[in-house]
């Protein structure tokens, strides 16, 4: 096994800071976006209500996740006592580094220290992370973080045939992840556990008595959050609203030839998504590498899970990349002890390296592109940052040259480098720019605030209204954000021009209008008088 010199534990540590620092460097400037205004609208109306039992939306019940997530950006908030993007997006950061850390902790006596460096980094600082998860607060990155930690207990109490723990524990973190995101986390659960049993031959133990300890464990945990709510709501809704979003990803909903496409582009979308750190795994797609996995214990448990958690998303049309983010890590593992322990793969490593290399060299253009074209102001501060990453990249081009055993670690550097840029030459404008959707809503938003002048603000009936206007008002009122037909003199509303002969009998003064964009109406916020 490789074990990690002085000074590559030094450039472990030091990306794990930079790389921690590039995913929370501006990402409170962003909007929101589609996914994230339903988390943020659920978190500010329990905090509006006081109710932390009900998760709603415009005041009405929402059924289709639990609320554990909610909880958390709740407790975020209060921690940094605002309602910010930056503490609502501090989870997902967390989590993401989390995942790294669990990688590399659970992997490290298995396929040697280097590897299991290589392993977090490569998921770390793939596109999938880099450019799309760690930018917004999803979910599934803390999902992922959970249902990871759930395998490897699995595996590793199963190999000292410790079964309390292995049951306590995995279903303890399964519940927490169904508290978090409902049915995925069972179906993790339960083909995890089924298949490595199976695998090695020891079936009965799933009729211990720790087995039935972990299940019972399981139900009080979320069966007392579900009673709790049967007291106060139809739980039945709830039920059913989590089978919907089971329902929504299955072939049943997509064309015949949308889902064969679909079938035919997996495996190599996937692989895309991890790009460019995926580079580093194409050494374990080569003749042989069944046979090696299968001769070791933790290399055949991660294989396995991967395969038999992997069918089901195969299957389901409906998915997202972000939904698999617990079984990226996997792959990393497998394609990173390939890296480090097959011997005649030295022609293969020379084009992933030359690759990397490639990615540092477009650095220093690419970041005066950024300051001479992207950039609207170019001040002090733009201007450092142009210095520090463009010295940053030439660095580790002469480091490059320099010294070979370090190349792994640079082309993480050269990664983490761009994500920096990327968060200094873009988040920016693109969080000012008005012809973004998401940053017109956020100036709407605070427009009709203004407007309203402290009235409560209501929608009226079934006008359309994204989302993130309930989260930007609610936060903004510290109010819940209600949809109503009533016509109340204590509230103002908004609603569009196509609904005004809705109110052509009553009497009412236009407190403030605009045109919701990319549709054919414009919405109003009015202020009915006392008849």
């Amino acid at each position: 096994m490789h074990r990690l010199s002085k000074s590559e534990r030094l450039w472990a540590i030091a990306l794990f800071i930079l790389s921690a620092f590039a995913y929370l460097l501006n990402i409170g400037l962003l909007p929101l976006r589609i996914d994230e205004s339903i988390r943020t609208t659920i978190a500010i109306e329990m905090m509006n209500s006081g109710d932390y039992i009900k998760p709603t939306m415009w005041g009405r019940f929402y059924y289709s996740k639990p609320p554990l997530f909610n909880w958390i950006v709740i407790g975020f908030w209060q921690l940094f006592d605002e309602v910010s993007l930056f503490a609502y997006r501090l989870p997902s950061v967390l989590s993401f580094l989390g995942i790294a850390v669990v990688t590399w902790f659970v992997s490290r006596k298995h396929i040697g220290e280097r590897a299991a460096v290589m392993a977090a980094f490569g998921f770390l600082l793939s596109s999938t992370v880099v450019i799309r998860g760690s930018m917004f607060g999803y979910i599934d990155p803390m999902l992922s973080m959970v249902t990871l930690m759930g395998f490897y207990t699995v595996f590793h109490f199963h190999q000292k045939k410790q079964y309390w723990p292995l049951f306590l524990l995995s279903y303890l973190l399964a519940a927490i992840g169904v508290m978090l995101k409902g049915a995925p986390t069972l179906l993790f659960q339960a083909l995890t556990l089924s298949a490595w049993v199976l695998y090695k031959r020891d079936f009965r133990s799933l009729f211990r008595p720790a087995h039935f300890a972990g299940i019972g464990l399981f139900i009080l945990i979320v069966g007392s959050y579900f009673y709790v709510y049967s007291l106060q709501n139809d739980v039945a809704n709830y039920a059913a609203g989590l089978e919907k979003q089971v329902a929504l990803r299955t072939p049943a909903h997509h064309t015949w030839y949308e889902t064969l496409f679909y079938y035919i582009i997996f495996p190599f979308e996937n692989f895309g998504m991890l790009l460019p750190t995926s580079l580093f795994t194409i050494v374990a797609m080569r003749k042989g590498m069944l046979k090696r996995w299968l001769k070791n214990d933790f290399l055949a448990f991660t294989l396995m899970v991967i395969c038999v958690n992997i069918i089901p998303y195969w299957l389901s049309p409906g998915y997202r990349f972000r939904y698999l983010m617990m079984l990226y890590p996997l792959w990393f593992m497998l394609g990173a002890e390939a890296y480090y322990n097959i011997q005649d793969a030295e022609k293969m490593k020379q084009w992933i390296n030359r690759a990397f290399l490639l990615i540092g060299l477009l650095l220093i253009p690419l970041f005066v592109y950024w300051y001479f074209f992207q950039l609207q102001e170019t001040g002090i501060e733009e201007t450092i940052w142009l210095i520090a990453l463009s010295l940053a990249a030439a660095t580790g081009l002469f480091l490059w040259f320099r010294n070979k055993t370090h190349r792994v670690y640079l082309s993480f550097m050269f990664i983490i480098l761009f994500r920096i840029g990327y968060d200094v030459g873009f988040i920016p404008q693109w969080s000012s720019d008005e012809k973004n959707i998401e940053v017109y809503k956020r100036t709407q938003a605070g427009r009709i605030l203004e407007a309203a002048d402290g009235r409560p603000i209501r929608v009226f009936g079934k006008t359309p209204m994204s989302r993130s206007y309930a989260f930007y008002l609610g936060s903004g009122q510290q109010n819940i954000i209600k949809r109503s037909t009533e016509k109340d003199t204590n509230y103002v509303y908004l609603i569009t021009d196509t609904r005004l002969p809705m109110i052509k009998n009553y009497e009412y003064d236009i407190l403030y209008e605009y045109d919701l964009r990319f549709k054919t109406y414009v919405v109003y916020l009015v202020d009915f008088k006392e008849k």
